[in-house]
């Protein structure tokens, strides 16, 4: 077969022409798959972001069950204080017999005096450490995610309350004047967190139990004094 000068021009011109037709839609192709890529990517980044506030959200904040026991002695308490209230003659024998085992009680204040030392400030500053620190932890964390330099002094006014027949709660939590953190989420998550711990009974002779707790946040860790 013979192929003159212009057709081999023509034939060379439709190469070229098909090679640039299969080139763009490559490109076109690859675009789109990074383009796909990229919104993944994106949208990966979204979802862990949010996945992540959402499992701080529930590590900073008192479980269900936490709320509910702390709720239930709460009002138990209640009930048993308005039945002392009310009630005009002294138990009967059925009545003591039929009462559940005693729960056990917060060691007694050793004097008038401050008790941080003593086996009762011990008992409080171990429970608070074991049951309050892991959220406090956790409300901090999140106050961190909104400033990162965040730091300062939360001290709280705390009150127990309890009776050797249903144990010790919080009844509740203030925020001491002194305190240098106030951001409001934060203390609120805080005052909460607060509000779920139980406790032993109070000492014998005592319906109550007072204390303030300063706690010191910097990036690390909180630190309970």
């Amino acid at each position: 077969m013979k192929f003159t000068r212009s057709g081999v021009i023509g034939i060379v011109l439709a190469v070229l022409a098909i090679g640039g037709f299969w080139l763009t839609r490559a490109r076109r192709q690859r675009n789109v798959h990074s383009e796909v890529a990229t919104a993944k990517t994106e949208s990966g980044s979204e979802a862990g972001a949010a996945e992540r506030e959402s499992i701080g959200a529930a590590r900073r904040r008192p479980s269900a069950e936490s709320r509910r026991r702390a709720d239930e002695l709460r009002g138990r308490l209640s009930v048993l204080r308005s039945e002392k209230i009310n009630r005009a003659t002294p138990p009967t024998a059925a009545e003591r017999v039929e009462k559940p085992k005693p729960a056990s009680r917060m060691p007694a204040p050793q004097s008038s005096g401050n008790q941080a030392q003593e086996a009762l400030g011990k008992y409080v500053r171990s429970t608070v450490r074991e049951q309050f620190l892991p959220m406090a932890k956790g409300c901090y964390e999140e106050l961190l995610l909104r400033q990162p330099n965040a730091r300062g002094k939360l001290v709280l006014d705390v009150a127990v309350g309890g009776d050797p027949s249903v144990g010790g709660v919080v009844e509740s939590v203030k925020v001491a004047p002194e305190s240098t953190i106030n951001d409001e989420s934060t203390v609120t998550c805080i005052v909460e967190s607060m509000m779920a711990l139980v406790f032993d009974a109070p000492p014998e002779g005592h319906d109550r139990i007072d204390f303030k707790y300063p706690f010191d946040f910097s990036p690390g860790e909180p630190d309970a004094e």
